[in-house]
């Protein structure tokens, strides 16, 4: 079985310095576009226009991975409920050195940078004591250098609000067992919430509860005005288990769902796993591989727009060609297709066991 992996696509040559509204990236003005997914400890690196591949074994099962700033060769891969981030060098083909979070606590699964490009910012929890921390790594050293405590139970994804000092974090409220520290947290210890962080206050500026006790929220992105759109895990319903859904909001905002039309909602099992927005098409796409469902929205209005056949869990967008990238399980052969203004290439998988693409930069440096 396939397990989750966040693949990151980029762009590189001469580098400009800028920041994704998603996540901190540094891309570049030439058209180079390189793809990055893991295969188990691997990280490779896909050349997107030869198919060209690099592979660096590491001793990480990264679930994302990021660029360092202004440095598109050097990525780092982060695990999810686990203890290992590595920091792997492309040009050089090797694994420059492995980080361990602080105490006896588990990397979430995600970092991003701070708006000066100086740290990276680690959710981790400790699964004794089920409290999240927010932990400061800087860039040179890797060492820890500050942190805070956030909340009860588990901070998986997390991006800066595009020109603020703001960090938006999703939290699940609920932590692993005792008797299985890097297994799935399923028990239950504070509310699910989006919270908006302060990192010159150093407090928290705004905490939106779900109010649904079965929703749980993980993957998100933010559109360049600062609105965060945000998936959840599987929800449970009056009748049973139903799937997760998409969402959004804003620091004074609370997080109102989007409607997918329920004759074909009914058809919808187990949680959307990845999420890309692109404000130039004006459309936002999630993935619910169980389903094998790909659905498109128009993210001013929030309207359902389509749906079609995929089991990408993994998608990301080329913003300046209006492709969508997504890997499937098992595929064997490339497939393209059209889809509502853009284009939906599905590339071939051989052994990859990557899930979830994750971040992109564009060849003029400034995308969503």
């Amino acid at each position: 079985m396939l397990k989750r992996r966040d693949f990151l696509l980029f762009s590189a040559g001469g580098v400009a310095y800028f920041f994704l509204p998603t996540r901190a990236a540094w891309a570049a003005r030439e058209q180079t576009k390189w793809l990055i997914l893991g295969s188990g400890t691997d990280f490779v690196r896909i050349d997107l226009t030869t198919s060209r591949r690099e592979t660096v074994s590491t001793p990480t099962k990264a679930h994302s991975f990021t660029i360092l700033p202004g440095e598109p060769n050097q990525v780092l891969g982060i695990e999810k409920w686990d203890r290992r981030l590595s920091h792997v060098d492309f040009a050089k083909k090797r694994l420059v050195r492995s980080v361990e979070p602080v105490g006896k606590r588990n990397f979430y699964g995600h970092v991003c940078w701070d708006p000066q490009g100086r740290h990276f910012i680690s959710p981790q929890m400790d699964p004794q004591t089920a409290r999240s921390y927010l932990v400061w790594y800087d860039r040179d050293s890797f060492k820890a250098v500050d942190e805070v405590e956030l909340t009860l139970g588990g901070c998986h994804d997390l991006a800066v609000l595009p020109g603020t000092d703001l960090l938006a974090v999703t939290s699940s409220g609920l932590a692993q067992t005792y008797d299985n520290p890097h297994g799935p947290p399923v028990k239950r210890v504070g509310p699910s919430a989006i919270i908006f962080y302060d990192m010159k206050k150093r407090k928290v500026a705004q905490r939106h509860e779900l109010g649904r006790s079965g929703v749980f929220p993980g993957h998100l992105r933010v559109g360049s005005a600062g609105q965060v759109y945000f998936l959840t895990s599987m929800a449970v319903g009056e009748k049973g288990p139903v799937s997760g859904g998409i969402y959004d909001t804003n620091l004074t905002q609370a997080p109102r769902e989007w409607i997918i039309p329920e004759s074909f909602r009914t058809s919808l099992i187990g949680e959307f796993l990845s999420i890309e927005i692109d404000e130039k098409l004006n459309r936002l796409v999630a993935s619910n591989p169980t389903s094998r469902q790909l659905l498109t929205f128009d993210l001013t209005t929030r309207g359902f727009l389509s749906a079609t056949s995929s089991a990408s869990s993994g998608i990301a967008w080329d913003g300046e060609r209006a492709i969508l990238y997504g890997f499937e399980p098992g595929a064997s052969t490339e497939r393209i297709e059209k889809m509502d203004g853009f284009t939906f290439r599905r590339l071939v998988t051989a052994k990859m066991s990557s899930h979830i693409l994750l971040v992109h930069g564009s060849g003029k440096g400034a995308s969503v």
